[in-house]
Protein backbone atom coordinates (compact mmCIF):
# COMPACT_ATOMS: atom_id res chain seq x y z
CA UNK A 1 0.00 0.00 0.00
CA UNK A 2 1.68 3.50 -0.93
CA UNK A 3 1.20 5.51 2.56
CA UNK A 4 2.41 8.54 1.24
CA UNK A 5 3.41 10.42 -2.09
CA UNK A 6 2.58 9.47 -5.56
CA UNK A 7 3.09 7.34 -7.85
CA UNK A 8 3.25 7.18 -11.70
CA UNK A 9 1.66 3.52 -13.48
CA UNK A 10 3.29 2.75 -16.50
CA UNK A 11 2.54 0.05 -19.19
CA UNK A 12 5.57 -1.25 -21.10
CA UNK A 13 5.59 -4.06 -23.78
CA UNK A 14 7.95 -7.07 -23.28
CA UNK A 15 10.68 -5.38 -24.43
CA UNK A 16 10.48 -2.28 -22.49
CA UNK A 17 11.53 -0.04 -25.60
CA UNK A 18 7.96 1.56 -25.39
CA UNK A 19 5.71 2.59 -22.52
CA UNK A 20 2.74 4.54 -22.07
CA UNK A 21 1.38 6.44 -18.58
CA UNK A 22 -2.12 5.01 -17.55
CA UNK A 23 -2.49 6.95 -14.22
CA UNK A 24 -1.60 7.58 -10.74
CA UNK A 25 -1.44 6.19 -7.25
CA UNK A 26 -2.06 8.03 -4.20
CA UNK A 27 -2.21 6.80 -0.32
CA UNK A 28 -4.33 4.33 0.42
CA UNK A 29 -3.29 3.09 -3.31
CA UNK A 30 -2.29 -1.00 -3.15
CA UNK A 31 -0.17 -2.53 -5.74
CA UNK A 32 0.85 -5.99 -5.91
CA UNK A 33 -2.75 -7.56 -5.02
CA UNK A 34 -2.54 -9.84 -8.07
CA UNK A 35 -0.70 -12.39 -6.11
CA UNK A 36 -3.40 -13.19 -3.61
CA UNK A 37 -5.68 -14.86 -6.22
CA UNK A 38 -4.65 -18.33 -7.50
CA UNK A 39 -4.82 -18.51 -11.15
CA UNK A 40 -2.75 -20.06 -14.04
CA UNK A 41 -0.29 -16.92 -14.95
CA UNK A 42 -0.83 -15.65 -18.23
CA UNK A 43 2.20 -14.63 -19.54
CA UNK A 44 1.43 -11.11 -20.61
CA UNK A 45 2.62 -8.90 -23.54
CA UNK A 46 3.04 -6.13 -21.12
CA UNK A 47 4.74 -4.86 -17.65
CA UNK A 48 3.45 -2.37 -14.89
CA UNK A 49 6.29 0.17 -14.28
CA UNK A 50 5.81 2.79 -11.17
CA UNK A 51 8.05 5.71 -10.82
CA UNK A 52 7.43 8.52 -8.11
CA UNK A 53 6.89 11.76 -8.50
CA UNK A 54 8.72 12.65 -4.97
CA UNK A 55 9.55 10.88 -1.85
CA UNK A 56 6.87 7.75 -1.77
CA UNK A 57 6.70 5.50 1.19
CA UNK A 58 5.11 1.55 0.68
CA UNK A 59 3.80 -0.48 3.28
CA UNK A 60 4.54 -4.05 2.33
CA UNK A 61 2.34 -7.07 3.71
CA UNK A 62 2.76 -10.61 2.62
CA UNK A 63 0.56 -12.80 0.57
CA UNK A 64 0.27 -15.39 3.12
CA UNK A 65 -0.60 -12.50 5.70
CA UNK A 66 -3.08 -11.02 4.05
CA UNK A 67 -4.71 -14.56 2.93
CA UNK A 68 -4.50 -15.73 6.67
CA UNK A 69 -6.29 -12.29 7.35
CA UNK A 70 -8.91 -12.29 4.84
CA UNK A 71 -10.24 -15.81 6.70
CA UNK A 72 -10.66 -13.79 9.88
CA UNK A 73 -11.88 -10.83 8.08
CA UNK A 74 -13.97 -11.83 5.23
CA UNK A 75 -14.09 -7.93 4.35
CA UNK A 76 -10.55 -7.79 3.80
CA UNK A 77 -11.04 -9.13 0.65
CA UNK A 78 -13.99 -6.91 -0.36
CA UNK A 79 -12.00 -3.67 0.32
CA UNK A 80 -9.20 -5.12 -2.03
CA UNK A 81 -12.26 -6.08 -4.48
CA UNK A 82 -12.83 -2.25 -3.98
CA UNK A 83 -9.62 -1.07 -5.04
CA UNK A 84 -9.11 -3.73 -8.33
CA UNK A 85 -12.58 -2.43 -9.27
CA UNK A 86 -11.84 1.43 -8.98
CA UNK A 87 -8.37 0.73 -10.62
CA UNK A 88 -9.89 -1.06 -13.43
CA UNK A 89 -12.72 1.95 -13.76
CA UNK A 90 -9.73 4.26 -14.39
CA UNK A 91 -7.94 1.85 -16.35
CA UNK A 92 -10.40 1.32 -19.28
CA UNK A 93 -11.28 5.35 -18.73
CA UNK A 94 -7.65 6.21 -19.52
CA UNK A 95 -7.92 3.54 -22.61
CA UNK A 96 -10.81 4.61 -23.81
CA UNK A 97 -8.91 8.31 -24.06
CA UNK A 98 -5.67 7.05 -26.04
CA UNK A 99 -8.40 5.46 -28.41
CA UNK A 100 -11.65 7.61 -28.70
CA UNK A 101 -10.70 11.20 -27.98
CA UNK A 102 -8.36 13.81 -30.14
CA UNK A 103 -4.81 15.50 -28.61
CA UNK A 104 -6.61 18.51 -27.51
CA UNK A 105 -9.40 16.32 -25.52
CA UNK A 106 -6.64 13.55 -23.60
CA UNK A 107 -4.59 16.92 -22.93
CA UNK A 108 -6.86 18.24 -20.81
CA UNK A 109 -8.01 15.10 -19.12
CA UNK A 110 -4.22 14.43 -18.38
CA UNK A 111 -4.41 18.13 -16.50
CA UNK A 112 -7.25 17.82 -15.22
CA UNK A 113 -6.01 14.71 -13.41
CA UNK A 114 -2.45 16.19 -12.53
CA UNK A 115 -4.72 19.01 -11.26
CA UNK A 116 -6.07 16.09 -8.67
CA UNK A 117 -2.30 15.64 -7.34
CA UNK A 118 -0.70 16.96 -4.28
CA UNK A 119 1.88 19.42 -5.84
CA UNK A 120 -1.66 21.12 -7.60
CA UNK A 121 -1.70 24.52 -6.36
CA UNK A 122 -5.04 26.74 -5.51
CA UNK A 123 -5.09 29.54 -7.77
CA UNK A 124 -7.92 32.59 -7.55
CA UNK A 125 -8.93 31.48 -11.43
CA UNK A 126 -8.60 27.26 -11.04
CA UNK A 127 -5.69 25.06 -10.27
CA UNK A 128 -2.23 25.32 -10.99
CA UNK A 129 0.43 22.84 -11.90
CA UNK A 130 3.43 22.80 -12.53
CA UNK A 131 3.98 20.29 -15.67
CA UNK A 132 6.17 20.21 -18.72
CA UNK A 133 5.61 19.66 -22.45
CA UNK A 134 7.59 16.40 -22.01
CA UNK A 135 5.10 15.21 -19.44
CA UNK A 136 2.26 15.49 -21.23
CA UNK A 137 3.35 14.01 -24.08
CA UNK A 138 4.26 11.12 -22.04
CA UNK A 139 0.67 10.79 -20.62
CA UNK A 140 -1.10 11.81 -23.96
CA UNK A 141 1.07 9.31 -25.78
CA UNK A 142 2.59 11.96 -28.47
CA UNK A 143 5.42 14.13 -29.53
CA UNK A 144 6.47 16.79 -27.30
CA UNK A 145 5.98 19.45 -30.48
CA UNK A 146 2.33 18.14 -30.82
CA UNK A 147 1.74 18.26 -26.81
CA UNK A 148 3.04 22.26 -27.20
CA UNK A 149 0.62 22.56 -29.89
CA UNK A 150 -2.17 20.78 -27.73
CA UNK A 151 -1.30 23.09 -25.01
CA UNK A 152 -1.77 26.28 -27.19
CA UNK A 153 -5.15 25.11 -28.53
CA UNK A 154 -6.71 24.72 -25.19
CA UNK A 155 -5.26 28.08 -24.47
CA UNK A 156 -6.83 29.33 -27.85
CA UNK A 157 -10.03 27.51 -26.44
CA UNK A 158 -9.68 29.61 -22.75
CA UNK A 159 -9.50 26.17 -20.76
CA UNK A 160 -6.22 26.87 -19.49
CA UNK A 161 -3.44 29.62 -19.23
CA UNK A 162 0.10 28.34 -19.72
CA UNK A 163 3.46 30.17 -19.34
CA UNK A 164 6.48 27.85 -19.31
CA UNK A 165 5.69 24.97 -17.31
CA UNK A 166 3.13 26.31 -15.42
CA UNK A 167 -0.46 26.03 -16.08
CA UNK A 168 -3.39 27.03 -14.85
CA UNK A 169 -6.65 24.88 -15.15
CA UNK A 170 -9.45 27.56 -15.29
CA UNK A 171 -12.44 27.12 -13.75
CA UNK A 172 -11.35 24.10 -12.28
CA UNK A 173 -10.58 22.62 -8.27
CA UNK A 174 -9.56 19.70 -8.00
CA UNK A 175 -10.27 17.67 -11.53
CA UNK A 176 -14.19 19.44 -11.42
CA UNK A 177 -15.09 22.59 -13.23
CA UNK A 178 -16.30 25.22 -10.44
CA UNK A 179 -17.92 28.71 -10.42
CA UNK A 180 -15.21 31.02 -9.67
CA UNK A 181 -17.32 34.00 -9.84
CA UNK A 182 -16.22 37.26 -12.17
CA UNK A 183 -13.70 38.23 -10.13
CA UNK A 184 -11.12 35.79 -11.33
CA UNK A 185 -7.98 36.93 -12.66
CA UNK A 186 -6.33 34.48 -15.32
CA UNK A 187 -2.48 35.67 -14.21
CA UNK A 188 -0.32 32.98 -13.69
CA UNK A 189 1.73 33.20 -9.64
CA UNK A 190 5.08 33.28 -10.31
Amino acid sequence: MLTSGCLKVYVSNKQGCESVHIGFLMPGDILGEEGLFESDHVSLCATVSYQPLSDATLHSVSHDVVKKAAKLEPGLVREVALHINKRLALTTSRLSQLLFMNIEERAYECLLSVSMLPGAMTHPSGTQIKFTRIELAEMVNCARETAGRAIQRLETSGLIKARGQQIILLGVRHGKAVNLGPSSTLEASA
